[in-house]
């Protein structure tokens, strides 16, 4: 009798070892922060590929005047269509960078349609990124805008890595047009991970 409970009690010994070392990979992502898995890809971000279907459009993203869920071959994506020239159009989605987090890599697919610059050579279609404090106050340096005018190529893959400077607490990014004359950009499969 003696054997068994000693038998028994090696066992549960071991179940415990293994449960905590289950626990691992649970502990890591709940240090990271909010991690959200999909297609098999770590994302800050949540729904950045616009799948997950949400009140207004895809779940997380704003809706509003000029800006819509767009369904093409079963893929769902953000578009931004210009209402009238000189009106800024964007998609704003606010970050929360988990503390520690030294490195980000960012990429997005994007598809510019006939977007013609407004009043300003620089108001074109834009992804603009910004790192900010507790105190919502923007942390340099600021992260250098991806700028689209005309027609790309169908779409295009646009990806960086940046520093996290110390402070940041989280992290904006709005696709946008910004006071363009005219055009349509469209955003899909947006990536914001923990850089190696």
């Amino acid at each position: 009798m003696e054997k068994q409970s000693i038998d028994i009690s090696i066992a549960l010994s071991k179940i415990s070892s293994m449960r905590l070392f289950s626990l691992i990979p649970l502990v890591t992502l709940l240090a990271l922060g909010s991690l959200y898995s999909e297609d098999g890809v770590n994302n800050l971000l949540e729904n950045g590929n616009l799948e997950e279907a949400g009140l207004g459009g895809a779940n997380s993203w704003p809706s509003g005047k000029g800006i819509s869920i767009v369904e093409e071959d079963g893929n769902h994506f953000l578009r931004l269509e210009a209402v009238e020239p000189g009106v800024q159009i964007q998609a704003y989605r606010k970050i929360p960078l988990p503390g520690g987090l030294q490195k980000l890599d960012i990429s997005f697919r994007a598809r510019a349609i006939d977007i013609a610059p407004g009043a300003e050579s620089w108001h074109t279609g834009r992804v603009i990124l910004h790192f900010k404090d507790a105190t919502n106050q923007v942390v340099k340096p600021d992260p250098a805008p991806f700028a689209f005018k005309g027609n790309s190529d169908g779409w295009v893959e646009k990806s960086v890595q940046l520093t996290v400077p110390e402070g940041a607490t989280f992290l904006e990014i709005f696709p946008a047009l910004f006071q363009v004359g005219q055009g349509t950009l469209d955003i899909d499969e947006v990536v914001v991970s923990p850089a190696d």
